[in-house]
């Protein structure tokens, strides 16, 4: 798809103005500076490099440098700090809330923040992170391989009466939060949840599991394949074999779960952290490239005309504008730690 992107010029003269703490920098500034983003890598990594990345460096003149991201993205940054050596300018990725309790983010300069909400849906600003890229985890079933399908948490447990093999990612908060749902967690209010109900949960339906996938490349192929009937996985995944292999596929969100936690954040002390607000400015206002980003991907962007941007096939698999289970990041962050002890001593029981 293709799409114009206004000239940067005299605009980001004026609305990338200096002495807002960690300064974003001036038009005539940017030729000649690199940025380091850290990305997902595969095709997201690949949609963002055609819609974001090529076209920012092009206008600019600033060398977008493309880090693939080796596991946890907040774990590279700790490393970096640590070793007091931080090269991470922006990243696409991780998690604010645990980030931001160490010291580890940057926040965006005030005016940057009312130029971010002027071009964003409401909620996806906040003071160091701007959202996008949203995974929601929701219930998927292929209706020509199972009797019945389950359409929430407490049906996907009943396997009498909603029989067949099953599949939950291995991306282990989701499955924590899916087990509190399928426990009688108020899905409206599930934040913080109790661990050692959660994981009982999850042994009652441990026999019918018959795959843990934790990549979505895997997460796909399990359907392609025909592996599983039922699954819990994430909503882009399941909307690809939807579009491409199984058009039966049926995505369920009753009991769909959303974190408030990722997007677009810069490391405290990232030395082009100028730069880095100067693209995220520069983003905002790339509302067809957003909407091609998300076309490509089915994931949403945070342009608020990306409603108006974007065919009613994919506005229908995003999880946006709609009643499901949202995932505090501040909440989470405190039941972090033990929740992730919790699903290793649970996965690793097999």
């Amino acid at each position: 798809m293709r799409y114009s992107i206004s000239r940067m010029g005299a605009l980001m003269a004026l609305s990338l103005a200096a002495g807002l703490g960690v300064a974003t920098a001036n038009a005539q500034d940017l030729k000649g500076r690199e940025l380091n983003v850290v990305s997902w890598g595969g095709v997201w990594t690949e949609a963002s490099r055609v819609h974001f990345f090529d076209p920012f460096e092009k206008e600019t003149g600033v060398k977008v440098n493309i880090i693939p991201a080796t596991g946890d993205f907040d774990a590279m940054v700790r490393l970096q700090v640590q070793q007091n050596a931080l090269q991470i300018d922006l990243l696409d990725g991780g998690t604010a809330s645990l980030l931001r309790k160490d010291g580890l983010l940057e926040k965006f300069p005030p005016e940057l923040v009312e130029k971010l909400k002027a071009e964003s849906r409401e909620g996806t600003v906040r003071e160091d992170v701007l959202q996008y890229g949203t995974t929601a985890t929701v219930i998927v079933c292929n209706p020509d391989m199972v009797k019945k399908c389950p359409t929430n948490a407490q049906e996907f447990w009943d396997v009498e009466n909603f029989p067949g093999d099953r599949a939950i990612t291995g991306n282990w908060t989701a499955p924590l939060f899916f087990a509190a749902i399928a426990a009688g967690g108020d899905r409206h209010n599930l934040m913080p949840i109790d661990i050692e109900k959660a994981v009982a949960k999850l042994e009652e339906i441990r026999p019918h599991i018959k795959v843990w996938p934790e990549s979505g490349a895997a997460q796909e192929q399990v359907f392609v394949d025909r592996e599983v009937g039922v699954g819990f996985i994430w909503n882009g995944r399941a909307h690809v074999v939807k579009r491409d292999v199984l058009p039966q596929l049926e995505l369920y969100w009753e009991s769909a779960t959303v974190g408030d936690d990722g997007g677009w954040m810069v490391p405290k002390g990232a030395p082009n952290a100028d730069v880095a607000f100067a693209f995220l400015e520069w983003f905002s206002k790339q509302h067809e490239a957003q909407a091609a980003w998300t076309t490509a991907l089915t994931y949403p962007t945070p342009s608020k005309e990306l409603s108006s941007r974007i065919s009613p096939e994919i506005a229908g698999s995003l999880p946006v504008d709609r009643d499901i289970v949202r995932i505090s990041g501040p909440i989470q962050a405190e039941q972090m730690k033990d929740m992730r002890a919790a699903w290793q001593k649970f996965i690793t029981s097999r």
